[in-house]
């Protein structure tokens, strides 16, 4: 049987890196809401002024994308994993200190990996359950995309069997 969805099927994992070193790597599972990515055209148009003549050129840069990634843990998170999302909060407030976050939305595509800034402000409720719940909800991971990506991200089929043509990142 042929595989019939598009950039993998495994579960996030978020990376921390310092001086392009991996510091701490937090596997999540698989989300209950799903993973959603969304690619935005980051089409630039500007002038530029020549220098010599001081005459105005309009310069298009076309077919470049920035990704946002949704993780959705509404439904349901447990106390590990939700530690987790603390300490990835944290360490993307110490990007002043060289500290990146890289998210590669599914494992089994270790080709999609990117280095992101993560967008959130939580909320954290309680499952049903009191003493006896069994986690959290309510907890979205989002991230966007840091670098713009020359043409579309979307990839099929088996990593080994993947080519990776016009992949220029900027």
């Amino acid at each position: 049987m042929s595989v019939q969805y598009i950039n993998g099927s495994g579960a996030p994992i978020v990376r921390i890196k310092l001086a392009g070193t991996v510091v701490k790597s937090y596997s999540f599972p698989k989300t209950l809401g799903g993973l959603t990515e969304q690619w935005s055209s980051n089409d630039l148009e500007h002038t530029v002024i020549n220098i010599d003549t001081l005459q105005p050129t309009r310069v298009f840069r076309e077919g470049y994308w920035t990704g946002s990634f949704s993780l959705d843990y509404s439904a349901y998170m447990t106390n590990v994993y939700s530690l987790y999302v603390q300490e990835i909060s944290n360490y993307a407030r110490l990007s002043a200190n060289g500290y990146e976050v890289w998210l590669m939305p599914r494992a089994d595509r270790p080709d999609r990996e990117y280095k992101v800034k993560m967008l959130n402000d939580f909320s954290i409720g309680i499952t049903k359950g009191g003493t006896g719940a069994i986690g959290n909800k309510g907890i979205v991971m989002n991230f966007k995309t840091l670098d713009s990506f020359r043409y579309g991200q979307w990839v099929y089929g088996d990593l080994d069997k993947i080519v990776l043509q016009n992949f220029i990142v900027i």
